[in-house]
């Protein structure tokens, strides 16, 4: 994620044997590439949609908005 000047990631359950198996955002040369690719998909459009709600945004630092994010996430989950 990318937020005032700043660049944080969100860790995932995905592990790739390389490099090589990432291109333009999308997993590649993976034998489970399409189920990878789906689940990562939708774990964006909640970001996206929990990011959407976020009204304070401005406010606050990329690191917090990473926090706020996965927190919310996780609410969705229990």
């Amino acid at each position: 994620m990318a937020h005032r000047s700043q660049t944080r990631y969100i860790s995932t359950q995905f592990i790739l044997d390389s490099a090589n198996q990432m291109k333009n955002g999308r997993v590649v040369k993976h034998e489970n590439a399409a189920n990878i690719n789906a689940c990562l998909r939708k774990l964006i459009n909640e970001y996206e949609e929990i990011l959407s709600s976020i009204h304070y945004q401005s406010n606050i630092s990329c690191t917090e908005l990473i926090h706020v994010i996965t927190r919310e996430q996780q609410k969705k989950k229990e």
